[in-house]
């Protein structure tokens, strides 16, 4: 499908539309040292993707040194 990045900025988000819809944003907010928080926004239209964000994040999750267990993963 035709896609468009709506809004951008560098390093920190973007989001776009998808066949003239608000699509899906993403963001990374940092959290402080060698921290941060990857941010998924879904319309309600698109519910579904969100089962593709959560792939997307343990991919990304799985690329990190495992100092620390994701936080909402019931690890001790």
């Amino acid at each position: 499908l035709p896609f468009k990045v709506t809004e951008f900025t560098p390093g920190r988000s973007w989001s776009w539309r998808v066949a003239g819809l608000p699509a899906t944003g993403h963001a990374v907010e940092p959290l402080g040292f060698r921290r941060c928080r990857l941010v998924f926004s879904v319309p309600l239209w698109a519910a579904p993707y969100v089962l593709v964000c959560r792939a997307a994040l343990e991919r990304i999750a799985s690329m990190l040194p495992q100092r620390f267990p994701p936080r909402g993963h019931g690890r001790p």
